[in-house]
C-alpha cells in the first residue's frame, strides 16, 4: 500500500518544494524539519514549536558529532533539565525500550497488522525500532519533532528509513479510511482535545481496522508518572491540581 501525507488543514495533496511541502489547496506550506515535514499548525500546546525546530536540528547534529546515545543524553539534560545521572538513567532506558516493545508485538500488540501501520506519538522511537527490526517500515507523527529526530536516527541504525513527520493528534496528516491499524501509547493523557483526537482516529482507520491505546491507570499505587508522586488518582479532580502543587511545586 502507498503512503503519502496530507494537508492537515484541508486534506489536499501535497507537493515537495526547497525545503517545504505545500499544499495548493489552501496554499499552505509546511517547513522541513531535520528532514521530515513539520504539520503542526499554531495551537496550544506543551512545548514550544520554535524551539523544538532549533532541538530536532541539534539532535541531528549531535548524532554527526557524538553518535546517538549522546544525542538522547542531551534531551534530557538540554531540554528536560535533568541531572547528569537522571538524564543518563533516562537515556538508558531509551535504548533498551524497543526490547519491552518487541515482547509486546508478539504479545498483545501482534493483531496489529498491515502496512502501514500508523504510530501517533512515536516519542523517541521505541516502538518504531521494535517494528523496524521485524522489517516494517515505521511511520508515524509526534509532536516533538527533537523526539522525531531521535526515532528517526534511531530506525535507521536497523537500515530502515521512516516517515515520520511532525503533527498534532487533533490533527493529523493522515487520508480518510487510510488505515488499517493505528498504535497510540500514553498519548491520550497529553493531549489538549481528546475527543477531537478519537474523531481523528475514527475518520483515518479502514472499516474493520485495528487500533491499540495506553494510558497509565489513575488508580494505580506507583507515583503519577507525570509529576511523580504518590496518590494523585485518588483524590477528587478538583483537588488533584493543589495536591500536586504542594508536594512538587508543578501543575
Amino acid at each position: 500500500m502507498s503512503f503519502s501525507w496530507i494537508c492537515p488543514r484541508c486534506h489536499g495533496a501535497l507537493s515537495t518544494k526547497p525545503q517545504m511541502v505545500h499544499c495548493a489547496s489552501c496554499d499552505r506550506g509546511y517547513p522541513m524539519v531535520a528532514e521530515m515535514p513539520d504539520f503542526r499548525m499554531a495551537e496550544a500546546a506543551w512545548i514550544d514549536f520554535e524551539r523544538d525546530r532549533d532541538r530536532a536540528r541539534r539532535i541531528d547534529e549531535i548524532v554527526g558529532t557524538e553518535g546517538l546515545a549522546a544525542a538522547i543524553f542531551d534531551v534530557f539534560r538540554t531540554s528536560r533539565g535533568f541531572s547528569e545521572r537522571k538524564s543518563r538513567f533516562r537515556a538508558a532506558q531509551v535504548r533498551v525500550g524497543a526490547d519491552k516493545y518487541d515482547r509486546q508485538l508478539d504479545d498483545w500488540l501482534s493483531s496489529i497488522r498491515g502496512e502501514p501501520v500508523i504510530e501517533i506519538g512515536v516519542g523517541p522511537g521505541q516502538l518504531a525500532v521494535a517494528l523496524a527490526r521485524r522489517g516494517h517500515v515505521p511511520h508515524g507523527i509526534d509532536v516533538s519533532m527533537e523526539w522525531l529526530a531521535v526515532a528517526k536516527h534511531s530506525v535507521r541504525a536497523q537500515g530502515i528509513e521512516p516517515v515520520f513527520a511532525g503533527a498534532t493528534a487533533e490533527n493529523l496528516p493522515v487520508r480518510d479510511g487510510s488505515v488499517l491499524s493505528f498504535v497510540s501509547l500514553d498519548v491520550i493523557e497529553h493531549v489538549g482535545d481528546q475527543g477531537r483526537y478519537l474523531s481523528e482516529m475514527t475518520r483515518i482507520l479502514t472499516p474493520g481496522g485495528q487500533f491499540a491505546l495506553v494510558t497509565p491507570n489513575r488508580y494505580s499505587l506507583s507515583p503519577e508518572p507525570h509529576v511523580g508522586v504518590w496518590g494523585v488518582g485518588y483524590l477528587p479532580r478538583g483537588l488533584q491540581g493543589r495536591w500536586v502543587r504542594f508536594r512538587a511545586g508543578v501543575s
